[in-house]
Parts: structure tokens; C-alpha cells; sequence
């Protein structure tokens, strides 16, 4: 049952699961038969951004408050979370890698990477540059990032591998892989 205005929505990869989060911190979650599951409070403040594991077994949800959340499904248990204190702004993104094992999470002006079931940070990666977009690589050993003025490789321990820039009156805003990997 709906009771806010929706913000951000996400399908699982296998298509059974529908998740949406409100501008109250709720998150909403439906089989996408139409047969809903549940609502629970997820954060304090509206939710930025929603991901389902790859195999549909996990929900990714930030929010405005800071937080990240990593929650079951369908069960609507939280798994594990972590506050953002010294990020300063809210997150724009959450991403699990395509084998579910990494999960990294991006504001404005930096990276984050944590191991998925655990939820150990791995590391960080911050830049002046505003960062825009992220993607994994298929084998989800390689992530991209999309700033201001480059896009860059990072490698599965966060060390800035390769970076092509940008020309000053030019910026990158999304960046997407093919399936194969071979193409940016």
C-alpha cells in the first residue's frame, strides 16, 4: 500500500522482484506478479538509490540520511549498514558487482567499495573531480568511473589504473560497458 510519493525504483535481474523507496526513507517491496510483500522504514530522509543483488537475493538502498543499507529478500531484513559521517553529502548511486560479491556505493566525490556479504569496507577512492557515473566490469574485477574532466579504471583494490581525459569545455555524465566488456 502506497502512501508516499515514489522516488527511485528497482527490478531484480530475474524480474520477480519490484523495489521502490519514497521521499519519507520507506522502501516497498512487490513481486512483480503484483502480490506485495512489504513496506518497512528504511532510512530517515528519501531514498536516493536502489540496486538488487544479481541473483535478486539482496537490496541496496541509500538515502539522504548518509546511510547505506543492504537488506534480505524477500524477508526485508537488514544484512548489514554503514553510516557516512565523513562523506558530507547524500549518495547517488549503488552498485553490486555482476557476480554479487562487491558492492560499491558513490556520492559526488567519492567511491566506496565493500565486500557484499560481510559488509567489510575494501576501500575508498575520492577525487576533486565531481564523480558522475560508475560501472563494473563484466567479470566485476575492474570499476569505471565517469568525473568532470576523465574517465578512469580503478582496479579491485581501488588503485587508479588507467584515466582518459576529457577536453575542458567537455564533461563526462554517464558511462556504460557492453556485455563482453571490450567496449566503454
Amino acid at each position: 500500500d502506497l502512501s508516499e510519493s515514489i522516488k527511485i525504483v528497482s527490478i531484480s535481474n530475474d524480474g520477480r522482484f519490484l523495489a521502490a523507496g519514497d521521499y519519507k526513507g520507506n522502501i516497498y517491496l512487490w513481486e512483480t506478479s503484483g502480490r506485495f510483500i512489504d513496506k518497512w522504514p528504511g532510512h530517515t530522509s528519501s531514498i536516493e538509490c536502489l540496486d538488487f543483488s544479481p541473483n535478486g537475493t539482496l537490496l541496496a538502498s541509500g538515502g539522504f540520511d548518509g546511510m547505506l543499507y543492504v537488506w534480505s529478500v524477500p524477508s526485508c531484513h537488514q544484512v548489514w549498514s554503514w553510516r557516512g559521517e565523513e562523506y558530507k553529502v547524500y549518495p547517488k548511486d549503488v552498485l553490486f558487482s555482476p557476480d554479487g560479491r562487491l558492492l560499491a556505493f558513490r556520492t559526488i566525490e567519492k567511491i566506496a567499495v565493500w565486500e557484499t556479504t560481510t559488509g567489510h569496507l575494501l576501500w575508498q577512492h575520492a577525487d576533486p573531480n565531481p564523480i558522475h557515473s560508475m560501472a563494473f566490469s563484466p567479470s566485476g574485477d575492474r570499476l569505471f568511473i565517469a568525473t568532470a574532466s576523465f574517465i578512469g579504471m580503478l582496479s579491485a583494490s581501488g588503485d587508479l589504473l588507467w584515466i582518459q581525459h576529457q577536453k575542458e569545455d567537455r564533461f563526462f555524465v554517464r558511462i556504460a560497458l557492453s556485455m563482453d566488456g571490450n567496449f566503454l
